[in-house]
């Protein structure tokens, strides 16, 4: 964030607990596993809802063609060839915002807010389970990093990679994981 002088972030970042912050986004990811399942097999008869929790939403598309922007503490889309702009918590400490998308070809992009799967000061887990998606974006995504965990898990599809800074499983003091299982995949960042 821009408020944040290296001096600031060599001084609090030498007081983060890696096992603390991998350890919490272990136990998210496996719970998040566990209904993965029943999530792929259900994902046909998926009830689209949006829904206030507090200040942040929870959100469930169907499979139709979705846009997608704003803050969500869980947003989990059936399929579709869907567009997310900006999807993520403004970053805030202990922010976690979880994405899974089940299905499509999708296009991803980011500039005001961190991107898919970043944990800035909190946890981000983006998981994307089919399709080739095109990922484009500002600083922070794809599972980065900063005084936070992030992962960003896409399980299939020939995907593009491309972004700023600190993207792509970069982690500056934190815990920053880009994993792409399969595919005809191309990566390209500037830093």
């Amino acid at each position: 964030p821009h408020w944040m002088t290296r001096a600031v972030l060599h001084e609090v970042g030498a007081r983060v607990d890696r096992q603390v912050l991998a350890t919490g986004l272990l136990e998210l990811l496996a719970t998040v596993e566990a209904v993965l399942p029943d999530l792929r097999n259900c994902r046909h008869r998926i009830q689209a809802f949006d829904k206030k929790v507090g200040d942040r939403r929870v959100r469930v598309a169907g499979q139709g063609d979705d846009s997608h922007s704003g803050d969500y503490l869980l947003l989990i889309d059936a399929g579709g060839s869907d567009r997310y702009e900006n999807v993520g918590p403004m970053p805030a400490y202990a922010t976690v915002s979880v994405v899974i998308d089940l299905d499509g070809d999708d296009v991803v992009q980011w500039d005001s807010v961190p991107g898919p799967g970043a944990g800035v000061l909190g946890t981000g887990l983006w998981i994307d389970v089919a399709g080739n998606d095109r990922y484009r974006g500002g600083k922070y995504g794809n599972g980065s990093a900063l005084l936070g965990a992030g992962l960003h898990w896409d399980m299939q599809g020939n995907d593009s990679y491309s972004g700023n800074a600190g993207v792509q499983g970069a982690g500056n003091y934190g815990l920053g994981i880009l994993l792409d299982s399969e595919g005809d995949d191309s990566y390209l960042a500037y830093l």
